[in-house]
């Protein structure tokens, strides 16, 4: 009787640990077709989810052992802070890469996977989204997620609780981290690490950190100003100078989480500060 009980309970913690990872995160166990109509599944992965559903989540990943990389970046290329310069609908953009990182690991997923002759993003950075990774606390953590194909999924930068930024994709690549390829290829994005319940709060270091990598963006990308807003058609339409979104824009998701989500404004306000304007 005993074990029976044990069993049930077991069972309903792994059915709220799955559940919590897939409505909140940046990602989700569910596979998502975007406007381009690539598919690109997005994994949530966190520290509190049992092993077997880490397993079927992640393909193995282990938060608590797989936090080193240092000796695995990723092979696909050498990453550069000098960035690059692309040619995009006959106009030449100058991409580059933040300095405030403390350290790299490239992903395997990224651009359109359907299309070799597009080795880049397809339009210029004017946009700015942000991810809460729901209980991955790891800056190292996460970045080892997202450097496994299986994964199919990504970000451009990843900020741990101790406020270590790593960078997953040069800013000249488009993630797939949205479920929407026209905002992703726009928006530069960004895995800051998170509670694993909902708000879904982050720590006062990774904050800070957020809105001196999103101050810096804007600065490279010539963003001159940052605007938030409320409603989500006005942000998905870049309406009224909108240029920040969320994945609960595009997906039935509730990242970044209320926390974050909640600080929309103050992020923008914060940076607006930082970059000069009101």
């Amino acid at each position: 009787m005993k074990k029976n009980l044990l069993l049930r309970l077991m069972s309903a913690m792994l059915c709220v640990c799955l559940l919590a990872g897939t409505l909140a995160g940046c990602s989700g166990n569910k596979a998502q077709t975007d406007t381009s109509g690539e598919t690109s599944e997005d994994v949530a992965a966190s520290e509190e989810i049992p092993a077997e559903a880490l397993e079927e989540l992640t393909n193995g990943y282990d938060p608590e052992v797989d936090t080193n990389l240092d000796a695995e970046r990723s092979d696909s290329g050498d990453a550069s802070l000098a960035g690059a310069v692309i040619t995009i609908n006959g106009e030449k953009v100058t991409f580059s890469n933040s300095k405030l990182i403390a350290d790299y690991k490239i992903s395997p997923n990224k651009n359109n996977p359907n299309d070799p002759n597009t080795p880049h993003r397809n339009h210029k950075i004017d946009t700015i989204t942000i991810h809460c990774s729901a209980g991955v606390t790891q800056v190292y953590a996460i970045a080892n997620l997202y450097s496994k194909s299986a994964t199919e999924a990504s970000v451009n930068y990843a900020i741990g609780s101790d406020g270590k930024i790593l960078m997953i994709l040069e800013e000249k690549d488009r993630s797939w981290a949205s479920s929407n390829s026209a905002n992703d290829n726009r928006a530069v994005t960004i895995e800051v690490a998170s509670e694993v319940n909902s708000p879904y709060a982050v720590t006062d270091e990774a904050y800070k950190a957020l809105i001196k990598l999103v101050t810096d963006i804007c600065q490279r990308n010539n963003i001159e100003k940052l605007v938030w807003s409320d409603d989500s058609v006005t942000r998905i339409k870049h309406l009224d100078g909108a240029n920040m979104t969320v994945h609960r824009d595009f997906a039935n998701k509730a990242c970044p989480g209320d926390y974050l989500y909640s600080r929309m404004g103050d992020i923008a306000s914060q940076v607006n500060k930082n970059l000069g304007v009101e």
